[in-house]
């Protein structure tokens, strides 16, 4: 049987026959695919909903902390060593389709390189969930030795004169193999259409590597300049940095 505690005859918390802590609602409820052991549900405004608070209060340096661990030992207690590639904690946002909670981001941390004896290199994961999918994918990780990468889709190939999509700008490299030419930037309405979420002075780069017989040049789009050259001779690269200077506004600077 469950155990309940209530305050005034009203149910606060309860353990369940499994065992499981709940919050805020009598029944487990499943979240991202995962019936969680501790759970937390609120529903009143401006109250907390369903938030979490962590204090600490000394005057001093520590902070409060939240300790996400790891072993491969199968009771606690039991420190049996982790293995490269393994979890060792998992921060994850979901939000609600209309029928279940469906994962939209995470945070992971993971073992990065053989662990020892005070020795555990790991490595941050961060993963969303692109639009019309349901599972998130890897966009940037912090290796263990501090190197920051992220996810390369093969450069867009442009051959000739043509003007640039917007997808084409966002997959961070386009490779021009024609003779002289000019890229057409898209325009600045095309440009903040090709983004789910925008906001003034937001920036994105890309680069275009000229491997073509002549130069490549990139050209304005109405609501979209270029500052700085927009010339990328043959053999060489150019690295520019695209941003939202007001509604349907961008400037694109070069910066090598």
């Amino acid at each position: 049987a469950p155990f309940i505690a209530k305050i005034d005859g009203t149910e606060v918390a309860r353990i369940d026959s499994s065992g499981r802590l709940l919050v805020g609602t009598s029944s487990a409820l499943v979240a991202q695919g995962v019936t969680s052991s501790l759970q937390l549900h609120g529903a009143t405004a401006g109250q907390g909903g369903g938030a979490q608070s962590i204090s600490y209060w000394q005057n001093n340096t520590t902070s409060s902390a939240l300790l996400l661990n790891k072993s491969r030992g199968a009771t606690p207690g039991s420190y049996t060593i982790v293995q490269d590639g393994d979890g060792l904690g998992t921060i994850a946002f979901g939000g609600a389709d209309g029928t279940a909670i469906v994962r939209a981001a995470v945070i992971d941390c993971q073992v990065d390189g053989t662990p020892g004896t005070n020795d555990m290199p790991g490595r941050i994961v961060l993963a969303t969930t692109s639009d019309g999918t349901a599972n998130p994918l890897e966009r940037l990780r912090i290796t263990n030795d501090g190197v920051i990468a992220y996810n390369q889709v093969a450069p867009n190939v442009e051959t000739a004169a043509a003007t640039l999509l917007v997808a084409e700008l966002k997959t961070g490299i386009i490779q021009y193999t024609g003779a002289a030419a000019t890229l057409t930037l898209p325009t600045g309405t095309l440009t903040e259409g090709g983004f789910s979420g925008i906001y003034t002075n937001m920036t994105f780069e890309w680069s275009v590597i000229n491997t073509g017989s002549g130069t490549c040049t990139i050209g304005n789009g109405t609501g979209h300049t270029v500052t700085g050259s927009a010339t990328v001779a043959a053999g060489t690269s150019g690295r520019f940095a695209s941003r939202r200077t007001a509604a349907n506004t961008f400037v694109s600077y070069r910066l090598s």
